[in-house]
């Protein structure tokens, strides 16, 4: 067994060297290496990563590669693992994290039980605690559904009380079990899937990558598993912001989750889950007008306009372009 630990770098040098004090112990183990991938850092991630890795003297335990664009999350990763297939041929699973966490607890010998050989296993996450506060936050997921968006959209209770596998965030679990997908932020991977299904999809620049290769990893038959035994301390959104209250976000947010539902639904699943989203968001503003406890003070600025009016744009470009080409 050899792990290869991925992290990806994009102007968060000062949190990955946190991350990397963290997965020392397991460093001194000559079957763990780290490749950390810095996504054309506009900043000095770069001298401030190699200072670190020449001071510590950690140059046989660690990979800085300098690639020549930001090419999002998953570009740096498959860059990352390319790179290991090549170098490490003897590698045989993926740990890929985010430089913005501190690994609280991880048993080497518990992974490879999961991924031991012949394994259907394809996928393992891990638990998060919050960075600021240490509470155990959600990193177990179901599937996302143009039905689900309807859901989603009102922010209802008792509609996620009848229809549980709906509600996409989980609690955090205490024991293992299996799922449907699990956060990007620290999840390991079976070379056997990426044999089987590939990289991850560089069309998703930031956001759905995670559940798209988790979606892929199901429909061939790869189990995703979670164990809180793997626990992480999670500082979430550091370099982007999405998540923040109030915060306007970005387009690559948007146009991801539109990728996603074209790329396993269709055109008319995302349609579908547009107008269920839409439908459901009005219930929700219209119980706040009503004042029946529906808080939307933590809704990004301009959710609702820049999630319809995008998608149709895009929906509108796609349809008049295969017009024109028919």
């Amino acid at each position: 067994m050899q792990i290869i630990i991925v992290i990806v770098n994009y102007k968060t040098a000062d949190l990955l060297l946190q991350c990397l004090d963290s997965l020392r112990k397991y460093i001194s183990n000559n079957n763990v290496k780290i490749v950390v991938s810095d996504n054309n850092s506009p900043d000095d991630s770069i001298n401030v990563i190699n200072n670190y890795i020449t001071k510590e003297k950690l140059g046989k335990n660690i990979k800085l590669l300098m690639l020549p664009k930001n090419g999002g999350f998953s570009y740096g990763n498959n860059e990352a693992i390319k790179y290991s297939l090549k170098n490490y041929p003897k590698s045989n699973i993926f740990w890929l994290l985010n430089p913005d966490t501190i690994v609280n607890s991880c048993s080497l010998e518990l992974i490879s039980k999961y991924f031991k050989k012949d394994s259907k296993v394809g996928i393992l996450g891990t638990k998060q605690t919050s960075m600021r506060t240490g509470a155990s936050v959600s990193s177990v997921f179901n599937m996302f559904t143009p039905f689900g968006e309807l859901l989603i959209g009102a922010k209802f209770g008792p509609l996620f009380r009848l229809f549980p596998k709906y509600m996409v965030p989980l609690p955090p679990p205490d024991k293992a079990l299996q799922c449907d997908w699990v956060s990007g932020a620290s999840f390991f991977v079976n070379k056997s899937l990426i044999d089987d299904i590939g990289l991850m999809d560089e069309n998703f620049f930031l956001y759905f990558e995670e559940v798209d290769f988790c979606l892929r990893a199901n429909k061939n038959q790869w189990q995703i598993w979670f164990d809180p035994a793997v626990s992480v301390a999670h500082e979430d959104e550091s370099s982007t912001g999405v998540g923040k209250i109030a915060t306007r976000r970005p387009l690559f947010w948007y146009n991801s989750r539109r990728y996603f539902y074209r790329k396993h639904y269709g055109l008319f699943g995302l349609i579908i889950a547009d107008l269920g989203w839409f439908l459901g968001r009005l219930t929700l503003l219209a119980r706040h007008h009503l004042k029946l406890r529906s808080d939307i003070s933590k809704d990004p600025k301009h959710y609702m306009s820049d999630l319809i009016l995008g998608d149709l744009k895009a929906i509108f470009n796609f349809c008049w372009k295969n017009k024109n080409e028919s």
